[in-house]
């Protein structure tokens, strides 16, 4: 009745999870896969239909056992003559793709107070965590060493409010777009971002475009075809 955590059972749970083990503690579990305790509910589901409606025969003191773990048992790590169970979490807040998601507040919290803070599945330290994405700030981004957090502060904070808030690196300009880089050495995988300012209504739009992108023509180009046509015209 165990399971092993699959990417297609438990989407980015892996991920999630592993990312704050040691490659020794991943090797570990890899070979002693955990019992996710919501797959032995669905078995007991069908034991309990088969020794209560059907009278099937059972040890009724081992069954009760097992109907306990499972309504007051999270995880177990099952080995040789030892068995670690993990609580249940007290907490636990999913966004629509059902990953571990909250906006300034764990997402995922035991009774002791321990807990993880997370966006749309990435664990998040907790100077990000305690915050609203709405109000982080824009310099985080270039203090970030982490590229998969570097990226989800990019995402939430936005190009424009990172034109405005920041002192990017102009690299081009031409008519009404320029050319930015958040980053002083543009030879590695710098990112980038197009700003466009309407010379009738002075609006502002900007994109962050791939770090390949190195020039004004081509970033033009990839945010007409992947963000807006209408917003980012193509030049002559």
């Amino acid at each position: 009745v165990s399971a092993k955590i699959t990417g297609i059972e438990y989407p980015k749970l892996r991920e999630t999870f592993y990312s704050q083990l040691s490659s020794t503690q991943r090797k570990f579990l890899a070979e002693n896969p955990p019992i996710i305790t919501s797959n032995l509910a669905l078995n007991c589901i069908l034991l309990d239909f088969y020794f209560s409606a059907m009278n099937y025969p059972c040890d009724s003191n081992k069954w009760q056992a097992l109907e306990n773990f499972v309504k007051n048992c999270g995880w177990v790590f099952g080995f040789n003559n030892v068995c670690l169970i993990c609580d249940r979490p007290t907490k636990i807040l999913l966004d629509e793709n059902r990953q571990l998601h909250a906006e300034g507040e764990t997402a995922l919290e035991y009774a002791d107070g321990s807990g993880y803070y997370a966006y749309h599945g990435v664990v998040l330290p907790e100077q990000y965590g305690t915050i609203h994405p709405t109000q982080w700030r824009s310099q985080w981004v270039l203090s970030e060493e982490n590229r998969q957090l570097k990226q989800v502060l990019l995402k939430e904070i936005g190009a424009i409010r990172l034109c405005q808030e920041l002192s990017l690196i102009e690299i081009e300009t031409g008519g009404e777009y320029t050319l930015f880089s958040l980053d002083e050495n543009t030879d590695t995988k710098a990112t980038y971002i197009l700003q466009r300012i309407d010379a009738e209504t002075e609006e502002t739009k900007a994109v962050l475009v791939p770090w390949h992108t190195k020039n004004l023509n081509t970033a033009v180009q990839y945010a007409h075809k992947y963000y807006s046509a209408e917003d980012f015209l193509l030049t002559n």
